[in-house]
Formats: structure tokens, sequence, C-alpha cells
């Protein structure tokens, strides 16, 4: 095996440590408080919409499944956007590419 893998390997239990996941070592109330806030816009097709992707430019692309559909939704302007699909593709599950590209 090389040396470089062996290394690797004998790192990631490390990385694993300090890479997120539970954090048993901070005492429940010792960080600031944090606050955040959730909005929530009615997909326009709600017919098991699902699996987002979030493109470059911060719009956010989900299949509806059951819609035979892929929507986007723009949180600059707040609005969605959908294309309809050939009959039976039932969409499940997407990817967003550098460029923009679903």
């Amino acid at each position: 095996m090389n040396h470089r893998v062996l290394m690797l390997l004998a790192a990631l239990p490390l990385a694993a440590a300090h890479a997120g996941g539970s954090n048993y070592g901070i005492t429940p109330g010792a960080l600031p408080n944090f606050a955040g806030k959730v909005s929530e816009w009615p997909v326009p097709t709600p017919r098991f919409a699902r699996d987002p992707a979030i493109a470059p430019d911060g719009s956010v692309f989900i299949s509806v499944m059951s819609g035979n559909k892929i929507a986007r939704f723009d949180p600059k302007t707040k609005s969605f956007k959908e294309w309809e699909l050939p009959s039976g593709h039932r969409p499940h599950g997407l990817l967003v590419d550098k460029n923009g590209m679903v």
C-alpha cells in the first residue's frame, strides 16, 4: 500500500473527530445563543415536491415527482417557475452543475 494512502487512512479517525457531528465536548449553554429565520413559500404543484438542489446563483431546483415537473425557486424574486416533463418521467432527485445546468 502506498505510504500516502496509509497516512491518509491513519488521519481519518482524527479528522472525523473534528469534522462535525455531535460535539459532546461542549457544555450546553456555553455558546452564545443563535437565532435564525425561516421563510416558506408554497410550491405551485405540491405533488410530492422533493430533493432540493441549490444552483450557483442561489436559486433552488426541486423535482415534483407525482406532478411530473421540475421547478425552480428564485429567492431574489420569491417566485417559482415550473417545467412539465413528458408523461411518466416522475423525476426523483436532480443535480445542478457549476454552470447552473440541471
